[in-house]
């Protein structure tokens, strides 16, 4: 994703604004390799707790967006663990988890719900 590279040095916020819109517009175009790779680069430089939420939110968009299933396996369980690192900078909202849409690729993944009932328990 070196296009995106090129804003390292940019204000962290505006920065990790320009991957989220990216990540969010590939995959509605339907490049789910390139916008995991915006993901990954949006966690590693991630300031708030919400950037990693974010990259766990393009992980999940993308598992519909490809056929192979163990590929599909691998963005569900990167989603989660994106998740929990989230829920660990601090994004414990509950509500958002059972209801955003952008994580509805996970619902029925076991370690989505184990997840979710751990944050439950908090």
């Amino acid at each position: 994703m070196s296009d995106l590279t090129s804003i390292k040095d940019e204000a962290p916020a505006v920065r990790n604004e320009v991957i989220t819109d990216c990540m969010l517009l590939l995959c509605k175009q339907k490049k789910p390799e390139k916008a995991v790779q915006a993901a990954e680069l949006l966690a590693e430089w991630a300031t708030l707790s919400n950037d990693v939420y974010n990259a766990a939110c393009a992980y999940s968009l993308c598992i519909p967006l490809v056929e192979s299933k163990e590929t599909r396996e691998q963005y569900a369980k990167r989603a989660v663990q994106l998740l929990r690192q989230a829920a660990a900078k601090g994004f414990n909202e509950v509500e958002k988890y059972r209801q955003d849409s952008d994580l509805d690729a996970l619902r029925q993944h076991p370690d989505f719900n184990n997840f979710l009932a751990e944050v439950e328990k908090k």
